[in-house]
């Protein structure tokens, strides 16, 4: 099992163009699929969708999503200290 990090998708609408990204959660998951997957069911995602912004590789977080910044990331695991 692989440890990500999904995020809810928001944006890309008329009256809010800009995409970004809230409410990071880190899922374990077997691949990135099945970790959206997890993600979307635990948060009864209806409209705008969970997706993987990064995966954790040899103790290290590697950013997969070019919109994604640092900051935004060290913002979420110090939210999710616990995992």
């Amino acid at each position: 099992m692989s440890k990500f990090i999904a995020a809810l998708e928001c944006g890309g609408l008329m009256e809010s163009s800009e995409i970004y990204y809230t409410d990071g959660q880190i899922v374990e998951a077997i691949n990135q699929k099945e970790a959206e997957g997890i993600y979307n069911e635990n948060n009864n995602c209806s409209f705008f969708y969970g997706t993987v912004v990064a995966k954790k590789v040899s103790d290290k977080w590697k950013i997969r999503n070019h919109r994604v910044t640092k900051h935004w990331l060290q913002l979420t695991l110090n939210q999710n200290k616990d995992e």
